[in-house]
């Protein structure tokens, strides 16, 4: 890949990404998410939207998720 995908030069655009994020009217999901940056299993709207944009900057984690 030649991008900058899921590091650490990616965080200004989590950053832009973020006040879109915000302007968005979530529901709670009726199941839970697996989380690729965290491999847990998600429910909450705030841990979503940090996930979210996380993964934009943190290594994601395909195998255990």
């Amino acid at each position: 890949v030649s991008v900058p995908s899921h590091c650490e030069l990616m965080r200004p655009a989590a950053e832009r990404f973020a006040e879109a994020v915000e302007a968005i009217e979530w529901q709670a999901p009726e199941i839970a998410l697996v989380q690729n940056v965290s491999a847990s299993a998600v429910s909450d709207l705030a841990t979503l939207k940090r996930d979210l944009l996380e993964q934009l900057y943190k290594p994601v984690r395909w195998v255990e998720s």
